[in-house]
C-alpha cells in the first residue's frame, strides 16, 4: 500500500463522507490520497463492512504512513437514548470494543441534551474515558450540553479531552467564534469539520471562519451533508 505522497489539493474526508464506502473504496482512498487523519464512523463498521478486514487494511496502511485514527461514535451522555446510564454504558462497550480493536487514537463523542442538561455529564464522560483507554475522548461541539461557553470552560479546565470544531454546528449553536478561539487552546483541537471545499460550497455562511481558523489544511476534514457518495467521489476526482 506504499504511496509516494498525498494528491495535492484533495480534501481529507470525514467519517460522515466515507460511511457508505465499501472496503475497496476505503482502500483506494487511502492508497490514492494518503490522508494524515482517518475518521472511521460507527455507521461504516456497522454497515456490513467487516471490521476485521478494516483492521487489516489500517494495519497495512500504518506500515508506511503516520496516521491519526479517530472512531466517530454515536453517543448520548445526557438522555442515554432512553436507557439508564448503567444500561447505556454497557451498550457503549460495543463501540468501545470496535474502537479499541481498530487501535483508535481518539473516540469522537456527541454529548446530547442541551446547554442546561444534567451536571452528571462530566462524571459519565470520566467513566467512559476509562472504558476506551488508551484512546482519548474527542468532544464535537454539536448543539448539546457542550454548546455553551460555561460548559466548554468546564471541559477545558477539568479534563484533558480534545475537541472537534464543526463550523456549521458552531454557527447553529449561536456560539461566538471569537470567544471560542480565546477559550479553547489550539492544542486541544484535534481536527475540524467543514462543509465547503474549493469545488463545492455547501454553506457560504461558514466560509470566512473556516479560512480564519484553519491555516493548516492537514487537520480539516470535509463533511458534506447534502450530497451522497457518488457526488463526493466525483468531487475528489476519484477517476
Amino acid at each position: 500500500m506504499k504511496t509516494p505522497s498525498k494528491v495535492k489539493n484533495t480534501p481529507i474526508l470525514s467519517g460522515w463522507a466515507t460511511k457508505e464506502f465499501s472496503l475497496d473504496e476505503l482502500k483506494n482512498y487511502l492508497e490514492k490520497y494518503n490522508p494524515p487523519i482517518l475518521e472511521i464512523s460507527k455507521d461504516f463498521v456497522d454497515g456490513g463492512v467487516s471490521i476485521k478486514k478494516t483492521y487489516e487494511l489500517i494495519k497495512e496502511y500504518k506500515k508506511y504512513h503516520s496516521i491519526v485514527l479517530s472512531y466517530a461514535g454515536t453517543t448520548d451522555f445526557v438522555d442515554c437514548s432512553g436507557l439508564s446510564f448503567e444500561e447505556y454504558i454497557k451498550y457503549l462497550s460495543i463501540q468501545s470494543s470496535q474502537a479499541k480493536f481498530l487501535s483508535s487514537d481518539f473516540f469522537r463523542v456527541l454529548i446530547g441534551g442541551n446547554r442546561n442538561s444534567s451536571e452528571k455529564v462530566l462524571d459519565r464522560l470520566s467513566l467512559f474515558s476509562k472504558l476506551i483507554s488508551p484512546a482519548k475522548i474527542l468532544i464535537e461541539i454539536h448543539g448539546g450540553w457542550e454548546s455553551s461557553l460555561k460548559n466548554i470552560k468546564k471541559i477545558v479546565e477539568e479534563t484533558d479531552y480534545g475537541f472537534v470544531i464543526d463550523f456549521q454546528n458552531i454557527l447553529e449553536s449561536n456560539l461566538s467564534f471569537n470567544k471560542l478561539n480565546s477559550l479553547i487552546p489550539k492544542k486541544r483541537i484535534i481536527y475540524y469539520h467543514c462543509r465547503n471545499i474549493d469545488s463545492y460550497i455547501e454553506n457560504e455562511k461558514t466560509l470566512s471562519e473556516e479560512k480564519n481558523w484553519t491555516p493548516n489544511k492537514e487537520d480539516i476534514l470535509w463533511e458534506p451533508k447534502l450530497i451522497k457518495k457518488k457526488k463526493i467521489l466525483d468531487l475528489i476526482k476519484w477517476t
